[in-house]
């Protein structure tokens, strides 16, 4: 979850001093200052949390793991550089951190993670059953995904000019798409089908439109999996960079009309 549904907010960061560390400019100062801090993943790497979620960190810590090999597997290459994982203890500091990065107001209660080049944040497990919704903290196997999922953002944002994907044009499609191929998003039973989507005329005519819906994670996820096995992965790779449709059209040289046709064709054979 990035900041693609949200209107992006101007001055950001006025609370804190630019000097700190992006995760800690993004918390309530009183909590950035009371983290216990861990190295974790790749070299440089750290996982922060509250002494009250030491259970929660020792949990995560595995599927993290898992994540990270995931991410760096199915792009053949490291993350960039190091970022920090903040395991945020309730709602209310998970939302502060949209409202410093983005502007956003609150949160909705499914809701539970964002990542960016700098900084990945997850709303604690621990309290999901009391201040989310749509997640089951239960589920490893969802947990996991989701935390690749908000991994694959982090990858992105560091080989994206804007890093955190502010004045991106028309590619919410791509950036959340893309976190859910490479989560395996699109084997969940959770995510609605895009042949539900085609058979029910529910596909909307504008790339700029597929983020958006019950159908935007299956919409969003198949998109990006047909560029990536119709063009190959140095094409994806590509993409990573861009950030306006008319760039990732340039890449594919199709048209969106054509782009969409093409992909639909999948899903309207017998």
């Amino acid at each position: 979850m990035g900041k693609r549904w949200i209107t992006t907010l101007s001055g950001l960061l006025l609370a804190l001093s630019a000097s700190l560390p992006a995760w800690a400019q993004q918390l309530p100062e009183d909590l950035s200052s009371s983290l216990i801090v861990e190295p974790i993943g790749p070299q440089g790497w750290n996982l922060r949390f509250v002494d009250a979620d030491r259970e929660t960190a020792r949990r995560l810590r595995p599927l993290l793991g898992k994540a990270f090999g995931s991410v760096e597997s199915f792009f053949s290459r490291a993350f960039a550089q190091p970022a920090s994982i903040v395991i945020a203890p309730d709602r209310k500091s998970f939302t502060h951190v949209l409202q410093k990065e983005w502007g956003v107001a609150e949160t909705a209660c499914w809701m539970v993670a964002t990542g960016v080049a700098d900084f990945m944040v997850v709303l604690s497990p621990r309290v999901w059953k009391e201040q989310a919704c749509e997640h089951d903290a239960a589920d490893s196997r969802h947990l996991g995904n989701l935390l690749t999922h908000e991994l694959a953002h982090v990858y992105h944002g560091q080989f994206n000019p804007t890093r955190d994907f502010s004045g991106t044009q028309g590619i919410d499609w791509l950036v959340e798409g893309l976190a859910v191929l490479v989560a395996g998003q699109l084997q969940e039973g959770r995510l609605a089908s895009p042949a539900e989507a085609v058979k029910k005329g529910a596909v909307p005519p504008r790339l700029n439109q597929f983020w958006s819906g019950r159908y935007r994670y299956g919409l969003s996820g198949s998109m990006v999996d047909y560029i990536n096995r119709r063009f190959g992965r140095p094409t994806l790779e590509k993409l990573l960079k861009a950030t306006d449709l008319n760039q990732v059209l340039e890449v594919l040289q199709l048209s969106e009309e054509e782009l969409i046709a093409n992909w639909r064709k999948g899903f309207e054979r017998p």
